[in-house]
């Protein structure tokens, strides 16, 4: 989940004329809670021990028994539980398969087991910089890695061990910025006919989490790129917290760990300038308790919203949209289309068992205006014996008359291959795709 951004030391910011932009402030009164989680031989840990080891290593923020928002000073609360803790979450073993970093088979164990737990709060104000973000960073760590213990991040939604911790919440630090992904998580998941996508963890910088709403799943690899480099730009303050329409100007990339992760990782360079639009939006069910911005793709052409915001992420990250020609004779693509062709009946069984839009999609055949034959993916809704009805998610090269978003129907005969998601993650199908890629004519 997480999560997966764009750090700037210089990015210019240009109102777009004729268009207004409103700009919000930063909340400068910063508060955030953890859980940590204490078990076997650790699990004698008092609230007294872990005042005296914050207050060691956190100078300036003084202890209180009762958490105070309206409290000037820097400070903390804890609250230690021990066998009645059924106020505080204790996740399950399937839950932590996807929301937790670094856990091993005996930190799960170790979970069932009823352990003790510290609830810790933090309310400071930020400053101009996120130093004392880091620190309190650095301070919990100490602890889980001198207690062996693992921590719940509240923000987040995520369990996370001690070495997991040190890798993403204290590395990627450079001249006081961090490397957002490793502070943040992003979440995505189906609502309505589409999908959404949210960032979590931003109210510990002061900003607003970032959304991007009912884009099609084929999109999301994209949405996730978008939602993280936006989070990285508000920290970078490349960009400002601002609604309406604006253009960001990137001209220098500082931040050695998102060049590498993110940009580094690139085909195409990002553009030098690139067109933002935010709106406010109401907090979603399970969004986190903090200020949420939407993107909004009002501005961009296209008939609907998916088509604006597919073609935005084209133009954004230049997805490649040539055609990969390789010869129809080819009898390794030919034999992998035969094995996916036997496995359709399977797949469609499967699919109409319970799998949401978007878990399954296949690639088949559609008429080019030249009498030719054009091969795209179809995001499936519905399959009802051979007949299929879903949303095109490729961007033809060959048919003007089509366009990715538009609603299609085809028989199953036209089907060459498929892709299947499974709710635990795991990837079925699209062997033609791998061998095609192989055999590309170029």
């Amino acid at each position: 989940m997480k999560k997966s951004v764009l750090i700037f030391s210089c990015l210019m910011l240009f109102i777009t004329s004729g268009l207004h932009a409103r700009h919000l402030d930063r909340s400068s009164k910063l508060n955030f809670s953890y859980v940590i989680y204490f078990s076997g031989d650790n699990s004698n840990v008092t609230q007294q021990t872990l005042v005296k080891l914050f207050s060691t290593s956190l100078r300036g923020f003084t202890f209180v028994e009762k958490f105070k928002r309206r409290q000037k000073n820097n400070h903390f609360a804890i609250t230690v539980m021990d066998k009645d803790n059924s106020r505080y979450f204790i996740p399950s073993t399937q839950y932590l398969r996807h929301a937790s970093l670094g856990l091993s088979v005996k930190h799960l164990q170790k979970l069932k087991q009823k352990p003790r737990l510290a609830y810790v709060s933090f309310f400071y104000n930020s400053g101009k910089g996120y130093s004392q973000l880091n620190r309190i960073n650095k301070a919990l760590h100490a602890i889980i890695q001198q207690y062996d213990a693992v921590i719940w991040d509240y923000s987040t939604r995520q369990m996370i061990s001690s070495k997991a911790w040190q890798s993403l919440r204290l590395g990627g630090w450079q001249n006081g910025i961090p490397y957002v992904a490793g502070q943040i998580n992003t979440h995505a998941y189906k609502k309505g006919k589409g999908f959404r996508i949210i960032s979590m963890g931003q109210k510990k910088f002061g900003y607003p989490d970032i959304a991007i709403e009912r884009f099609m799943w084929a999109d999301r690899q994209y949405a996730g790129l978008l939602v993280n480099l936006l989070s990285q730009a508000l920290v970078e303050r490349a960009i400002e917290i601002q609604l309406g329409k604006f253009v960001m100007t990137m001209d220098k990339l500082t931040n050695k760990v998102f060049l590498k992760n993110i940009v580094g990782r690139m085909k195409v360079p990002l553009p030098k300038k690139i067109t933002i639009a935010f709106r406010v939006v109401q907090r979603d069910k399970g969004d986190p308790d903090n200020r949420v911005l939407a993107l909004d793709f009002r501005w961009k052409p296209g008939v609907n919203e998916k088509d604006r915001q597919h073609r935005y992420f084209v133009s954004l990250f230049k997805q490649d949209q040539r055609m990969d020609m390789v010869k129809n004779n080819n009898k390794e693509i030919l034999a992998a289309s035969k094995r996916a062709i036997k496995k359709l009946p399977s797949v469609r069984r499967r699919f109409n068992k319970g799998l949401a839009p978007g878990f399954v999609r296949v690639k088949a055949s559609f008429k080019t205006m030249n009498g030719g034959v054009e091969y795209m993916w179809v995001q499936i809704v519905k399959w009802r014996g051979s007949s299929i009805s879903g949303t095109l998610i490729s961007s033809p090269v060959n048919i003007p008359a089509m366009k990715a978003g538009d609603k299609v129907k085809l028989r199953q005969s036209k089907v060459f291959d498929y892709v299947l998601r499974n709710p635990n993650g795991k990837i079925e199908g699209n062997e033609s795709g791998k061998l095609i890629r192989k055999f590309r004519r170029r």
